[in-house]
């Protein structure tokens, strides 16, 4: 399975995933101003989320976890079938150790804590050059998960 392909300008496509439009808005502005980003669709649902994955083809798909009405775990799964070289990533308020096992099972590659947004543009580009290394066959483990996983359990 080979990557998606970047943005033209070499930047990784990013689909939002959350219900709340001020986040949204807010994450958007943090990764196009702070990385190698282009945000190339947004959903508030899982059926748009599925409609933007398929379209778009991002090469990270950034879910919150608490979707009003719906489980964000149950989404992972069509969305990995929808785009199998998106890289699916969680982030949340709620912490670390509650979720990362349980959604790294259902496939998600990484978990963002959301309380802190300074460092999402940087573990989001390292993680994602992770997860190319592993459509390519390389054994990886995304590093913001495992460098940050000792001090969130």
């Amino acid at each position: 399975m080979t990557p998606n392909s970047t943005s033209p300008n070499g930047d990784f496509r990013v689909l939002l995933v959350d219900d709340r439009a001020p986040f949204r808005a807010l994450i958007r502005a943090l990764l196009t101003a702070n990385g190698p980003f282009d945000v190339v669709a947004e959903a508030d649902n899982p059926d748009a989320c599925l409609t933007a994955a398929r379209h778009h083809r991002p090469d990270i798909a950034l879910l919150d976890l608490s979707l009003a009405g719906h489980a964000t775990g149950a989404l992972i799964g069509p969305l990995m079938r929808t785009a199998p070289a998106t890289m699916v990533a969680v982030l949340s308020a709620l912490p670390a150790s509650r979720h990362r096992r349980r959604l790294r099972s259902l496939g998600a590659f990484a978990y963002y804590d959301n309380t802190q947004l300074a460092e999402l543009p940087a573990r989001l580009a390292a993680d994602r050059r992770a997860f190319t290394r592993a459509l390519q066959g390389e054994d990886t483990i995304a590093p913001a998960s495992y460098s940050h996983s000792t001090s969130q359990h």
